[in-house]
């Protein structure tokens, strides 16, 4: 075996090895060099201030502290302003209630009809037209659900006062001609 040969083999397989660790090293130190200046600007960027980690939490706990009596006196605002509605909303005449529950009973009609209950919607259309008369929604309503029942003439009725209170009603214009036209009336 020639030692020559041998040695200058794993030496240069050595240096090789020495380069290539070299190289990942002054890579891993450029990498971190980079991280650290982009860090650093980004701290420039941002004023971020170098004070002492108490002062910081402090100033935090400060800040924190201030936030939180706002949030406190929002709140205790809101509240007030909640107080006030419910008051205003309590002297609200017996009429104006009145009005806002017939709305909610069309309502309840009109989901009462699409789950096939024809006479719990003509009910509910009945409660909110007691509740407010002059609710042409609740007369159209009625007469539509009177109409599905086959009950012609009390559909009429009902279209006819609907278009009394409100003569734009183009649905029950519609319904009350078709209505007329299949009765031959």
């Amino acid at each position: 075996m020639n030692w020559k040969n041998f040695f200058r083999k794993d030496t240069s397989k050595f240096l090789i090895a020495l380069i290539a660790s070299l190289a990942v090293f002054v890579g891993l130190a450029f990498q971190i060099f980079i991280v650290k200046s982009i860090l650093s600007s980004i701290e420039s960027e941002l004023n971020i201030s170098k004070l002492p980690k108490n002062e910081s939490n402090d100033n935090e706990k400060s800040e924190l502290a201030e936030q939180n009596e706002a949030i406190r006196k929002a709140n205790y605002e809101q509240k007030i302003q909640i107080i006030a509605l419910k008051q205003r909303l309590a002297q609200l005449n017996s009429k104006e209630n009145k009005i806002l529950l017939s709305n909610q009973k069309v309502a309840e009609a009109t989901v009462t009809y699409n789950n096939g209950d024809h006479n719990g919607a003509v009910k509910l259309c009945d409660e909110a037209i007691t509740l407010n008369p002059n609710n042409f929604i609740a007369w159209y309503s009625r007469g539509t659900v009177y109409c599905r029942l086959k009950q012609y003439d009390r559909a009429i009725q009902d279209l006819n006062k609907a278009l009394e209170l409100n003569p734009n009603l183009t649905f029950a214009k519609n319904n009350r001609k078709f209505l007329r036209d299949t009765l031959g009336r």
